[in-house]
């Protein structure tokens, strides 16, 4: 994914305009990244509380920068977080598949965090039709429900950077 990035920096050609919507934003590793896309905003979702806390920290809110504690869902309201003792694994969706593969990895407890759908957070930034925004969306086991579910939102959006992993 960071690759995909970097390209995405290079690419852009209108700093300063467009929206950068980033679900599960983790503890912001990837924040210089997003910050080199020159974003006119950046919103990131993150419903892990440790992640989000960390994430808080670094973010800068005088620069557009904002976090959201919720996760993407297909259903608005309240979601079950499984966590996993590799918290970038952690997701809506039990891992099952995954478990095979990776034998360490545990599921540690699930998390009740508050959940909104990505057609409402779009509604939610009220995005111009004239900037090339792009959404970065990384939800494990997830991705496809939530762009099945959201399919118009997604019209918004010049450039999607999806990290599909499949847990089941």
């Amino acid at each position: 994914m960071k690759n995909l990035l970097q390209q995405q920096c290079l690419q852009s050609q209108t700093p300063g305009k467009a929206t950068l919507l980033v679900i599960g934003g983790g503890t912001g590793a990837e924040l210089p990244l997003w910050r080199a896309m020159q974003p006119k905003e950046l919103v990131i979702y993150e419903p892990q509380k440790a992640a989000a806390d960390e994430l808080q920290r670094k973010l800068r809110p005088e620069a557009g920068e904002t976090l959201i504690r919720s996760a993407i869902a297909t259903n608005a309201g309240s979601a079950t977080l499984q966590l996993l003792n590799n918290a970038r694994e952690s997701g809506l969706a039990l891992p099952t598949g995954l478990l095979q593969h990776q034998p360490r990895l545990q599921c540690w407890e699930g998390q009740q965090v508050a959940a909104q759908t990505l057609a409402n957070a779009v509604e939610d930034l009220a995005l111009s039709a004239d900037a090339p925004h792009l959404l970065l969306l990384d939800a494990p086991g997830q991705a496809a429900q939530i762009l099945q579910s959201s399919a118009t939102a997604l019209q918004c959006f010049e450039w999607l950077v999806l990290r599909a992993g499949d847990i089941a």
